[in-house]
């Protein structure tokens, strides 16, 4: 894409590093402040949600002021009928309820293993607390993260293969994390919300599955509490296989009503590969600090 205002792989990744930075520094400063007991467990974990969605959400706001790019560009819809939408929430039920089998054992074997990788989970014992997660934990991430992995990433690297794409803003998705619990996870739930983009351009679709699946992971046991017993191997199992027959539906009907992107003279540029590789290193660094703690 090289008409003015449009997004080209190395803006991508030039908003990628500041966005990084930026999270960085204000992490740095919340766990200063944390560590100095000037705010609570609660704002400490509310805060650990909200620095990288106020990084991404800033700088891509700063991007689009110095591109001069009008909101009809970046925030451009296409595809916008009920029909999609129906198949997004097909998937996004599926996918989630298909990855609680393995991410159960991954967790098991993460706490057999000694690393002390968890994810933060909110409070939720009042309804200030739970509209404060919905709004931090669920909506925000959905906006600010669907904003930086598909819609600058997935046009930045446009005129790549679509699997090339699609793995690739999965590997940067997950390892962006730095969680060694988050990490396969991720992985596919990044590079389903990458196939959905590139086929679609509508990042409405892929806003709504990042929001259930942030919400169903949440509330879904507090909803079910007394139920479900979402330890049991016999429940782990049925939702593996009705979450694959869901998530198969709705990624094949996808398929059929989306044309496949087919490579047009893009290609994956040398600084692309070096950053992912530095990514690669420093998810490896924060794990091995888990094993160590």
């Amino acid at each position: 894409m090289n008409r003015k205002g449009s997004i080209q792989q190395i803006y991508t990744l030039i908003c990628y590093l500041i966005a990084m930075t930026v999270c960085f520094v204000l992490t740095f400063l919340l766990e200063a402040i944390y560590r100095a007991e000037q705010i609570g467990d609660a704002a400490y974990i509310y805060g650990c949600y909200l620095v990288p969605q106020i990084s991404y959400l800033g700088v891509l706001t700063v991007f689009a002021v110095i591109r001069k790019m009008p909101a009809g560009e970046f925030f451009r819809l296409k595809n916008v009928k009920p029909l999609p939408y129906a198949f997004t929430v097909l998937i996004a039920i599926g996918l989630f309820f298909f990855a609680l089998l393995p991410n159960y054992y991954l967790g098991k074997a993460i706490s057999m293993s000694g690393s002390s990788s968890t994810v933060l989970l909110p409070p939720l014992g009042n309804a200030g607390e739970r509209f404060l997660t919905v709004l931090i934990v669920c909506i925000l991430p959905a906006i600010g993260e669907e904003m930086m992995f598909r819609k600058m990433f997935c046009e930045g690297m446009e005129g790549n293969n679509e699997w090339v794409i699609v793995v690739l803003g999965g590997l940067f998705f997950s390892l962006s994390h730095l969680n060694l619990a988050q990490t396969v996870h991720q992985f596919f739930l990044g590079s389903v919300l990458c196939f959905l983009y590139v086929r679609t351009k509508n990042i409405t679709l892929t806003m709504i599955v990042h929001f259930l699946n942030n919400l169903l992971a949440i509330f879904l046991e507090r909803w079910t509490k007394g139920v479900v017993d979402w330890n049991s191997p016999v429940v782990l199992g049925v939702t593996l296989a009705v979450g694959a027959i869901l998530l198969a539906t709705g990624l094949a009907l996808t398929m059929k009503k989306t044309n496949a992107v087919k490579r047009n003279g893009g290609k994956v540029e040398a600084y692309t590969v070096i950053l992912l590789a530095i990514l690669g290193v420093m998810w490896t660094i924060t794990v091995t600090a888990g094993f160590n703690s």
